[in-house]
């Protein structure tokens, strides 16, 4: 008996080669019928016997092609007039479907590969080279549904033979929107001084700038990155100069895993994470951190990373390591154009040769960050390149359109809709204008990608999204709600509707990804994260209840409560903060919290006002002035940052004394630590080379910290006999890297045992915030949890950091209430 259906595939099955895939299954059946894409999704009309149906179904379910992901297929009747007698790959069309999957770039694949390298092969060499399986996707997105004429690759008409591949069954490159050659598609070019060169010649003289110890601005998938010999101290040098970039460590991009592992220890999980489709940056353990100083500063980790592209293998494969670091400069967006850097070639002299290309990047992306911390749990540092702009699935339904506005530190915006997430690249810090202007142009783009209404009112902020003054909205309403941080001076947020407190956010950003419900206790560490009384926050133990509120009520009351001015009562999540570190005053704004001298004075002072006997670190005239500021409270605010501790510890300690990026005193503080780690390993004959933590030391009394409850019942854990005992124990010679580690323990134990004060051990504890990018850190409260029986969950999906924020702002919205008690 015949079947005739209608099929709609939801999932990632746009720009992954999936129309050729059905079409070819279908075939293999002796099925009629068509395919296409339709808006975000695709839709296909089948016609054959029911068992042959049957069959194709299945195995288009089971066995799609890589990177192709089939979360459901909706099935409808079909009556064709007439019947079809083939089956057939048509032209596309949009609709305005509520939820469209867009596809990420993907890596350039082992079949692209072999043909690059192929001396025999028209595209040998060919640094565009391309199949269904590979290739921009997103970066050169105009448009939906994905087809080459909406994409930058429109510009260039298709030759006789590509033409010919594209249409051929069977074929690597059937429907292959991104299909070129040498004949038909980009070409690159070279300037150099006042040279230029095309095609080979311009890769040809690239190589030899770079063998030449120069550096290179190279124009890749998501923008410009700076490149230059692994082993080239100088050029080092010279980029930190150009970029403002004193000693942050750059990531190096290696040919293979063979030499990633020359250089550094190398996990299965990290090898799998490294040959991922996202092809990110992985955090390793360096062999010999003195390899390449000027490159890792130091550090004992490196940022390393394969080749994603085929002009990146073709430099690679003649040059060896290359430090490939994004093409920016001050740690603005990264560069997606030639002209800041032909302009400043001419200017300045830099970059030595700028290699750029005629195919337009519309949306800039830098590499994406990975590490793997205790218990191979697998950490994403920065969401970008790759990733971006896979949705994420909520485990409730949103109230109508949604925007997310994120942070203004990494920040990171999205649009929601029905249950799912699409977030945006990596924006950085908003304070600089460029990321401000390269984000609004971000928004406008992926929102109208989503077919979302546009444009929107409001200079920085997002209130209002009018469908009526371009284009129609597609969505639940006409309208879109927008939520962001609490912070009263964040750019992202001047004027969101809603606003939620930081480390709630973070917090739920966790719950969001797990789907826990009931009550949890949520552990929020970083630098800053603007409080519900106005002071900075950043160590804080939430007390939860997330409601077990199903889907589809929750969304109906939420809706309700918005559109009638009014608030819903039922489905409401509560929480409020049940402890954090005691209170300091903190000086000197944005440069204080950057100056771990100025942390480490402050929390001195503090103590001196109840009497303690601290330490002075300033002159006595300094101290005097920093002490008549602090009892007129000039320029300061109370602060209970473990961020900022952190900094204050490394400071005490030796260890580091300013933040030249975000982070810096602290994970010098942590290498400190592994410093430790080795001697210990070296000192145990035969034993296992262990990463995560030294054998577990029992931690000396006066190094630990004491929980009291402050004036308003809040448990709080006083660091002060901490840091003073560090520094006296420092003062008397004992070994600095063991006090590190004795710093790790105490703040991990006292985790813990706050944890055990405020909930029982059935109530899961959900980790968030940058601090927990720290894997001794990690890894110790992991075991300690662990020993105590407690469910225990992290981030997996987005950045536990500020990048983050997005996702626990967006989840937020689908409780009808959320209130603070």
């Amino acid at each position: 008996m015949k079947t005739v259906l209608r099929l709609t595939f939801y999932g990632m099955v746009q720009g992954v080669g999936f129309r050729p895939f059905v079409a070819e299954e279908a075939e293999k059946y002796g099925l009629a019928g068509t395919v296409q894409n339709s808006g975000g999704l695709v839709t296909a009309e089948v016609y054959g016997e029911r068992e042959a149906v049957s069959a194709f179904l299945l195995s288009v379910r089971k066995n799609p092609p890589a990177g192709a992901r089939v979360d459901r297929i909706k099935k409808t009747l079909w009556a064709p007039l007439p019947e079809p007698v083939d089956f057939r790959i048509i032209h596309s069309e949009d609709r305005a479907d509520a939820v469209r999957f867009l596809p990420p770039d993907l890596p350039v694949c082992d079949s692209c590969v072999q043909e690059l390298l192929d001396k025999s092969n028209r595209r040998y060499r060919y640094p565009f080279i391309s199949c269904t399986a590979c290739g921009p996707r997103y970066t050169i997105m105009r448009e939906v549904p994905y087809d080459r004429a909406s994409t930058t690759m429109g510009h260039f008409p298709m030759c006789p033979s590509c033409a010919s591949e594209y249409s051929e069954a069977g074929g690597r490159r059937r429907h292959a929107q991104t299909i070129s050659c040498p004949d038909c598609g980009p070409t690159l070019t070279a300037y150099w001084k006042n040279n230029k060169a095309d095609g080979e010649a311009a890769l040809e003289t690239a190589v030899r700038v770079l063998k030449d110890g120069g550096i290179v601005a190279v124009r890749d998938i998501g923008g410009f990155h700076l490149c230059f010999r692994a082993d080239c101290a100088e050029a080092a040098r010279r980029l930190r100069v150009w970029k403002h970039r004193e000693e942050k460590p750059f990531a190096v991009m290696f040919p293979d895993v063979s030499a990633v592992r020359q250089y550094c220890e190398v996990s299965e999980k990290e090898e799998e994470l490294l040959t991922s489709n996202p092809r990110p940056i992985v955090l390793l353990r360096q062999k010999d951190r003195n390899l390449w100083p000027e490159v890792s500063c130091h550090s004992d980790r490196c940022g390393a990373f394969l080749p994603c592209s085929p002009l990146q293998i073709l430099l690679l494969n003649e040059c060896g390591p290359l430090v490939m670091t994004s093409g920016n400069r001050g740690g603005g967006v990264i560069e997606t154009k030639a002209d800041l850097f032909l302009e400043t070639l001419q200017t300045e002299g830099f970059p030595d040769l700028v290699l750029t290309h005629d195919r337009e990047i519309l949306t800039p992306l830098d590499d994406s960050i990975f590490q793997v911390t205790a218990g191979n749990r697998i950490q994403i540092l920065r969401r970008a390149r790759g990733i971006v702009p896979e949705a994420i699935h909520l485990p409730r339904k949103l109230p109508g359109d949604c925007f997310a506005a994120g942070g203004d530190l990494k920040n990171v915006f999205a649009f929601g809709r029905d249950s799912y997430v699409w977030a945006g690249g990596h924006y950085g810090d908003l304070e600089e204008d460029a990321c401000r202007r390269a984000r609004e142009e971000g928004i406008e783009h992926l929102g109208t990608l989503l077919g979302f209404p546009f444009p929107f009112e409001g200079g920085d902020g997002y209130r209002q999204f009018n469908a009526s003054e371009k284009g129609s909205a597609v969505g639940n309403s006409s309208t879109i709600r927008t939520v962001g941080d609490l912070h009263p001076r964040y750019f992202s947020s001047q004027d969101a509707e809603q606003k939620f407190q930081h480390h709630l956010c973070h917090t739920m950003s966790v719950a969001a990804e797990c789907g826990v419900t009931g009550r949890v206790l949520g552990i929020s560490f970083d630098g800053t994260g603007y409080g519900t009384d106005g002071t900075i926050w950043g160590s804080e133990f939430l007390d939860i209840h997330i409601p077990d509120g199903k889907n589809e009520s929750a969304a109906s009351a939420a809706e309700s409560a918005h559109t009638e001015g009014g608030i819903g009562t039922a489905d409401a999540l509560t929480w409020h903060r049940a402890g954090h570190l005691s209170a300091f005053l903190l000086q000197g704004g944005d440069e204080g919290a950057r100056d771990a001298r100025k942390t480490a004075d402050a929390l001195m002072r503090q103590g001196r006002r109840s009497g303690a006997d601290t330490p002075l670190f300033y002159p006595d005239e300094e101290e005097k002035i920093l002490e008549a500021a602090d009892r007129l409270g000039l320029n300061e605010v109370s602060c209970t940052s473990m961020g900022r501790l952190f900094d204050a510890a490394a400071y005490i300690l030796g260890i580091a004394d300013y933040n030249h990026y975000e982070g810096q005193c602290p994970i010098e503080l942590e290498i400190a630590v592994h410093e430790y780690e080795n001697e210990c390993l070296r000192q145990r004959a035969g034993a296992s080379q262990k990463y995560e933590s030294v054998a577990h030391a029992t931690l000396p009394l006066d190094l630990s910290i004491r929980i009291e409850k402050n004036e308003k019942g809040c448990l709080v854990g006083n660091p002060l006999p901490l840091l003073v005992s560090l520094y006296r124990r420092k003062a008397a010679g004992e070994d600095v890297s063991k006090l590190a580690y004795f710093f790790h323990l105490a703040i991990a134990k006292w985790t813990a045992a706050m944890a055990a004060a405020l909930a029982p051990a059935d109530v899961p504890v959900l980790l968030s915030g940058g601090t927990f990018l720290n894997r001794l850190l990690t890894g110790e409260v992991l075991r300690l949890f662990e020993v105590e029986g407690r469910s225990v969950f992290l981030n997996r999906l987005v950045p536990p950091g500020d990048g983050g924020l997005f996702l626990g702002q967006m989840y937020l919205l689908t409780f009808s209430q959320v209130e603070e008690h």
